[in-house]
């Protein structure tokens, strides 16, 4: 909890809000419209400014609601980063769960 981490899952939900406007715009491209991008970008905006205000109740509520998200996050950048063997996109994927794993223990080492 705190600022630094919310930070952090900003900057994580942030880019794959960005690969999922992407796909969408792609995809849907007469459905998707740019007022459900702005919509995307306040919410990511909201949820920062959520992190940073409010505690959590307690550790197990939001444990559950970073595993919820986390799973459905990786269900999702495992269904576009790694579509089909022969289409497969490693090195991004690699060098994503690189620089997220640093972060982390960037600030799990800052904050201890």
């Amino acid at each position: 909890t705190g600022l630094a981490y919310g930070i952090l899952f900003t900057i994580a939900i942030s880019a794959h809000v960005l690969l999922a406007d992407r796909t969408m715009a792609a995809r849907h491209p007469a459905i998707f419209r740019t007022r459900l991008r702005w919509i995307g970008t306040a919410a990511l905006i909201l949820g920062l400014l959520h992190a940073a205000l409010f505690h959590p109740l307690n550790d197990l509520q939001l444990a559950i609601a970073t595993a919820s998200l986390g799973g459905g996050l990786l269900m999702a950048v495992f269904r576009e980063e790694l579509p089909a063997v022969n289409r497969t996109r490693l090195g991004w994927f690699v060098a994503g769960t690189v620089s997220m794993t640093s972060l982390l223990l960037a600030v799990t080492h800052a904050t201890h």
